[in-house]
């Protein structure tokens, strides 16, 4: 939960791990059930992570809900895109093509660009399943250290 990962694990990873602090450096991203989690922390503290990951998100896969949950998470995110877009270095989004949440994910991510905060969206070949986070985070990756 936030005061878990805020409250303690950055504090923990930046005082025993060689790391860049600062939110510009900092990015959270996780695949199915964790992609919920990180929804729920990083959309909600711009101020902690300035970069997004959601894999596989079951939060998207209604995207009438999903975006009343980025709203309910952080009311400034979809009020003010152009501040969110500022603060976010990377909102990355991807799924797999055979995968239910799909559909929902890639409405939220052309709702969201369409508002003029981008998201990188990638579906790829397969399942809910690692094949597909594999690509993903080969994808993603990149974009987190350019």
């Amino acid at each position: 939960n936030e005061k878990d990962i805020v409250g303690d694990l950055i504090p923990f990873v930046e005082k025993h791990f060689r790391t860049l602090a600062g939110r510009e450096n900092r990015a959270l991203a996780g695949l199915s059930m964790g992609s919920g989690i990180t929804m729920n922390v990083a959309v909600k503290r711009l101020d902690v992570f300035a970069s997004i990951g959601l894999m596989s998100s079951g939060g998207l896969r209604d995207p009438a809900a999903g975006m009343a949950a980025i709203q309910k998470l952080n009311p400034e995110f979809l009020a003010n895109p152009a501040a969110t877009a500022k603060r976010l270095r990377l909102l990355f989004f991807s799924c797999g093509t055979e995968d239910p949440r799909v559909d929902g994910m890639a409405k939220v991510a052309q709702e969201l660009n369409s508002r003029k905060i981008p998201v990188v969206w990638k579906a790829y070949p397969g399942e809910h399943e690692w094949k597909v986070w594999r690509h993903s985070l080969a994808d993603m990756a990149p974009l987190l250290f350019r």
